[in-house]
């Protein structure tokens, strides 16, 4: 291979030489050429960032390498501590007292910024709405590129303002016998199990239930996750695109991964029959509401509860009416933020009680009553 390397480039400087072209200028210029383009971009993004930036320059954790910038810094504290690089910001945090509750990471081109307060945190996901990052193009095979948490500016407050009402109190209060019911069928479930001495994994029967309720106050659909035998089949489509999406965010280098030809097949595949059974329940409430108040004909759900929200929103403001893929969206990411964080916390719940001899008898106590 080397000698037909160098074969070709004896050959293309002949050729060069021939028409009275010289390759070592030619290939000057091309270098020269790609370092100015290179130096060009550096700065401008360096202006567009000092152009953004407002009041001091925030603070980066120490020692910051001149050509590594922090990679090297996380890179040792994750492999020697074997933590998640949260637990490392925390305690970079703790020893690192220069660094406050803002500060930022330099990796390579990007300023990644740490926001460890909560008000600060509030102000930008939900009152400024500021660009997100680039990382969050690895979700939108999964929950689409115009879910709440990739949009941004006019799309992301339309979305916020028709979406909203259907997480205040006042309208989950009443959902609590959907709940309640619910959790019945998984107590159930639970009983059965003992009976016959079948070991049942409680992380995944609670995603089981997160999955069904959300399903239920989201659409007013009951798919059969706690009623059959064997979860359905978006069950595992949804857990497969789940998957997919976790070992992109495990693995960001690899992204790139995602599109070769067979790789974007089999996820496609995936994705369109995970939202082929979304649609035709979303259309069909969509089609039935078109005419009619939501809420006084139809189920009291979130999907509900936005289609007049977005409707008296557009009669009062003129602003744009829920499309579908608007809501398909919103409801893939309702399933994909609520799903594991109240089975994670309802599984280890369980977990620290039955650590907790006392506690436990007091739990006992409690609902023996």
């Amino acid at each position: 291979r080397i000698l037909c390397h160098r074969n070709k480039m004896s050959q293309i400087r002949a050729i060069l030489e021939e028409r009275g072209w010289d390759w070592r200028s030619i290939a000057l210029g091309g270098a020269a050429s790609l370092g100015g383009g290179l130096l060009g971009v550096y700065a401008f993004r360096k202006l567009r960032q000092k152009r953004r930036a407002r009041g001091a320059p925030l603070p980066y954790p120490l020692p910051f390498h001149p050509i590594f910038q922090n990679i090297p810094l996380l890179a040792e504290r994750v492999e020697k501590r074997k933590e998640h690089v949260d637990a490392v910001l925390m305690d970079l945090m703790a020893s690192q007292k220069h660094l406050g509750k803002l500060f930022r990471l330099r990796v390579l081109t990007m300023d990644l910024v740490v926001v460890c307060d909560a008000d600060a945190a509030k102000e930008i996901t939900q009152q400024k709405n500021y660009p997100k990052s680039p990382t969050y193009d690895t979700l939108h095979p999964f929950i689409g590129a115009k879910s709440m948490v990739c949009s941004e500016g006019k799309v992301w407050s339309k979305q916020r303002k028709a979406f909203a009402p259907g997480f205040q109190f006042a309208f989950l209060k009443d959902l609590v016998p959907t709940f309640a019911s619910k959790t019945q069928l998984l107590i159930d479930r639970f009983a059965r199990a003992a009976d016959t001495g079948e070991v049942l994994s409680f992380h995944t029967e609670a995603v089981l239930l997160t999955v069904d309720v959300i399903c239920q106050v989201a659409l007013s659909v009951n798919f059969g996750y706690l009623t059959s035998k064997e979860p359905p089949e978006i069950f595992y489509l949804f857990n497969e695109l789940l998957t997919n999406t976790a070992e992109l965010a495990r693995a960001p280098h690899t992204a790139w991964m995602r599109f070769l030809p067979w790789v974007y097949m089999r996820s496609r595949n995936i994705q369109k029959r995970f939202d082929s059974i979304l649609i035709r329940v979303i259309q069909h409430r969509l089609t039935e509401t078109q005419q009619e108040d939501p809420l006084a004909t139809g189920p009291r759900d979130i999907l509900g509860l936005a289609i007049k929200t977005a409707r008296d929103a557009k009669a009062e403001e003129g602003g744009g009416a829920l499309d579908l893929e608007d809501v398909l969206a919103q409801v893939k990411t309702f399933l994909f933020a609520g799903h594991d964080t109240t089975a994670s916390t309802a599984a280890f719940t369980v977990y620290e009680i039955s650590r907790n001899p006392e506690v436990e008898a007091k739990v006992l106590e409690e609902v023996d009553r």
